[in-house]
This record gives structure tokens, sequence and C-alpha cells, in this order.
């Protein structure tokens, strides 16, 4: 099967304790963006609360 969408929980899942990115999390998404798979965020956060992560 090949996926066409990726959906990532931030806080807890792809987010480190520090609220941070680990760099085999980040290099799993890029693969999957090259593989031409959509990669999506999702958050139960506030929007505002969302953006300081970026």
């Amino acid at each position: 099967m090949k996926y066409k969408l990726l959906a990532i929980d931030m806080d807890g899942t792809f987010l480190n304790e520090e609220r941070n990115l680990t760099e085999g999390n980040l290099n799993a998404v890029r693969k999957a963006a090259e593989a031409g798979v959509k990669v999506v965020v999702c958050s139960g956060r506030i929007y505002h609360h969302f953006l300081d992560i970026y």
C-alpha cells in the first residue's frame, strides 16, 4: 500500500518532552515527503499556541 498522507500529532508524539524535534523524527518526515507523501501536523492546542513551535 502506498501512503498519500501522514498526519502527525505534535505533543508527546512527534516532539520530545522539551517540545523539540528529534533528528530521527525529522529524518523520517523528510523521507516520507521525498517519497511524495503529504505531511500535515495536528494538535489539540489553540492555534496561536501552536505557532511558537514553528
